[in-house]
């Protein structure tokens, strides 16, 4: 069973409102005009995450990763031109100067990257995306961080099916709390945390 399939097996059994919530497979030609938009060649385990479903319909709802969302590939496009043009507005060193990577030239220490290329969010300005431009010791296509208030990178999976791999496991092993309507979301348990990245940089931020 793939990552994907358990993560659909633990939503469908805990939160099927979620799982109800995500769209159809994106089609091929859907994901070749991704990559054209973007420019880039996208690895095979991003490809497969938008092959399993193409993200979610409202956004508004909690997502399959502790509740942040899943960008639909119009969302993923939206979020990265917003990137864009923040990075096109002040592309100065000011901008870089607080960033950092845990583990040190695994992710580049930058504020954005037109390379980053987003497939979660929380809502405020946070992202869950898959990396195309690492550091030396960096892998392309690892998972990582990054947003308005992620100074701090680091890899939550040397890649995305790995990510989803590690997401399954957790909620398999009961690190999880379910959140009472009207969120009707859910959280992680160890450690206790109403925000997935604040729980992950403890996962994988040391």
């Amino acid at each position: 069973m793939t990552p994907y399939e358990r993560l659909e097996r633990w939503l469908a059994a805990h939160r099927p409102q979620i799982l109800a919530n995500l769209q159809p497979p994106a089609s091929e030609a859907e994901l070749a005009g991704l990559a054209e938009s973007l420019g880039v060649t996208l690895p095979p385990s991003f490809l497969d995450l938008y092959r399993w479903h193409n993200g979610q319909r409202d956004r508004q709802q909690p997502g399959p990763f502790y509740g942040l969302s899943f960008l639909s590939i119009d969302g993923v496009l939206a979020e990265w031109r917003n990137w864009n043009e923040i990075l096109a507005a002040d592309d100065s060193t000011d901008v870089h100067g607080f960033c950092a990577s845990v583990a040190p030239g695994v992710v580049k220490e930058l504020y954005a990257n037109r390379r980053w290329i987003p497939f979660s969010d929380d809502g405020g300005g946070n992202h869950i995306g898959v990396d195309l431009d690492p550091g030396p010791r960096g892998r392309v296509g690892q998972v990582i961080n990054f947003g308005r208030d992620e100074d701090v990178k680091y890899v939550l999976g040397r890649t995305v099916e790995a990510f989803v791999e590690r997401i399954a496991r957790e909620l398999e092993a009961g690190n999880y709390v379910l959140m009472d309507p009207p969120d009707g979301g859910f959280e992680t348990r160890k450690p206790s945390s109403s925000h997935f990245l604040d729980a992950a940089s403890e996962w994988f931020g040391t």
